[in-house]
């Protein structure tokens, strides 16, 4: 049996083509979730059969490390009574520490070399980045568990996408209005910087003055969407401000809108691969992968207030230059994660 520990809402979109091809194997996968942003509702969506452990033990740096504690105690009860022969996760901290207690060999993969990394670098039996962090790394300082693997991590999903056509009026949004897509940056994550939030609100203010804008707004708690909602509307009572009541066709909401502002990096890369005109509102160290987007045109990031002021709210008539994905990419992962297990 092999473990998948899912602890954040874009690691079911990236965990599930893995699953769904170690399955297509012929080999039995359990899931476990912890209790955060969209990552049930997700996890219903996609019909995966899970068990609850643990929920996110808020912004105060001594409650993360006590909850890390606590969930790495849960799980590592849940493994001892289950025995997986292997652990996978998108950079899960708890399962790490449970597994290998356990001595179960640990599969960790992760795309930002910025983050609290040490815990997955020196437990984990294999670590697998995109290419363009592994070299930033240097692999001989991992001792040969390094893998760089070709391209993002995105395209292990977005290589199946099939866009909607009558997803506009599904959300009840008319072809002739601008849609906006924001997304605020992670304000309980250990890498997060308060400037991404004041840009956040700069950009509300610019978007409350064009009448024609429609925004949907998905935050990653409730109580920051009611905190959105309150600043938005004192600027603009009139304004049109969407926040979406439960988990919603992520990819489909950001190939029909004209413009992307984003604080959360798989969202930024999602409308990037999918040539959707995009900023990134993220503030902190630019890690390798963004770079490497910018680099290729895809990507913008907003660093000022005036940056802000200076972005066109507009109806997108280009054609999109989506990203050629890579669809044979969570086969070559799961040879990897494989390898691992054979081991």
């Amino acid at each position: 049996m092999i473990w998948f520990d899912l602890d954040n809402s874009p690691h079911v979109h990236i965990c599930q083509p893995l699953i769904k091809e170690l399955e297509r194997r012929g080999y039995t996968v359990w899931i476990t979730a912890r209790e955060y942003a969209q990552t049930l509702e997700l996890l219903d969506f996609y019909g995966l059969t899970y068990e609850v452990i643990g929920k996110h033990a808020g912004k105060n740096a001594i409650k993360k490390i006590v909850g890390l504690g606590k969930r790495a105690l849960e799980l590592r009860a849940w493994a001892k009574k289950t025995r997986p022969a292997l652990a996978v996760s998108h950079g899960s901290r708890a399962m790490v520490c449970a597994s290998k207690t356990l001595r179960i060999p640990i599969v960790t993969l992760y795309d930002y070399e910025y983050t609290e990394r040490k815990i997955f670098d020196l437990l984990s039996t294999r670590v697998l980045v995109p290419k363009c962090v592994a070299e930033v790394l240097g692999k001989p300082s991992f001792h040969g568990k390094l893998f760089g693997y070709p391209g993002f991590k995105e395209e292990l999903y977005l290589a199946s996408f099939v866009p909607d056509e009558d997803f506009r009026r599904k959300l009840g949004v008319r072809e002739e209005e601008i849609l906006v897509t924001l997304r605020p940056a992670a304000t309980l994550a250990n890498y997060h910087d308060a400037r991404s939030e004041q840009l956040l609100r700069a950009f509300l203010k610019r978007i409350a003055g064009v009448p024609q804008a429609t925004v949907v707004l998905l935050s990653r708690t409730k109580s920051q969407g009611e905190d959105l909602q309150r600043q938005f509307t004192a600027l603009q009572p009139q304004a049109r401000l969407l926040i979406p009541a439960s988990a919603i066709d992520g990819l489909n909401l950001i190939w029909h809108s004209d413009l992307v502002i984003s604080g959360g990096g798989t969202m930024n890369r999602e409308a990037a691969l999918l040539g959707v005109p995009v900023y990134s509102i993220f503030t902190g160290t630019l890690g390798a992968v963004d770079a490497e987007l910018i680099r290729m045109g895809r990507l913008r990031t907003l660093r000022t207030v005036d940056e802000v002021a200076r972005v066109k709210v507009e109806r997108s008539t280009k054609e999109k230059a989506r990203f050629a994905a890579n669809s044979r990419l969570a086969s070559l992962l799961v040879d990897e994660i494989l390898k691992v297990k054979k081991a």
